[in-house]
């Protein structure tokens, strides 16, 4: 039986702690968004290949693995877009500097700030990339930035100055 129970508590031990996510004060979809980047389950090429989806495994914009990292952070036209957003580049240089950032955003209101608009970034770099992908739709990066943007100012005005965080769905 103790054999057991190692394999048993090996297999559920608890992943990362994702309550900070719920905290932010992002939209629902925005947040399940970054929950997903936390637990690298995003279907990029790479995720999808390994579970036997036969589709090119890499990038349609620059030819590498496509992965959590690289669509949201590595490719040169995400890149393009973070640059454009005026976000620091440490906060979009990869993955986990990006979640660390994220995480951040609970310290104080401006540092909240600056989260929800790298997360609507990101989220909006996600759909840009799934409008390339599956509907070959071309968004230019300045087109995603401005959509990140006013989706991050929506939420502006759901968030209570020392309140509670709700986001609203409208």
């Amino acid at each position: 039986m103790g054999d057991l129970s190692r394999i048993l508590r090996r297999e559920y031990e608890p992943g990362p702690d994702c309550a900070w996510i719920w905290r932010l004060g992002l939209h629902p979809r925005v947040a399940l968004f970054l929950w997903k980047v936390v637990w690298d389950r995003l279907p990029t090429r790479a995720v999808l290949g390994g579970r036997g989806v036969r589709i090119p495994l890499v990038c349609g914009v620059c030819g590498v693995a496509e992965t959590v990292d690289h669509a949201l952070f590595r490719c040169t036209w995400a890149r393009a877009t973070w640059r454009l957003a005026g976000v620091p580049q440490v906060v979009w240089r990869g993955r986990d500097p990006f979640l660390q950032a994220m995480r951040q955003g609970l310290e104080s209101p401006l540092l909240r700030q600056g989260a929800v608009r790298a997360s609507c970034t990101a989220f909006q770099i996600w759909l840009a990339r799934n409008a390339r992908t599956f509907d070959e739709r071309r968004m230019s990066p300045r087109f995603v930035v401005e959509r990140a943007r006013v989706q991050a100012a929506e939420l502006g005005y759901t968030i209570p100055v020392g309140g509670t965080l709700i986001a609203r769905d409208t």
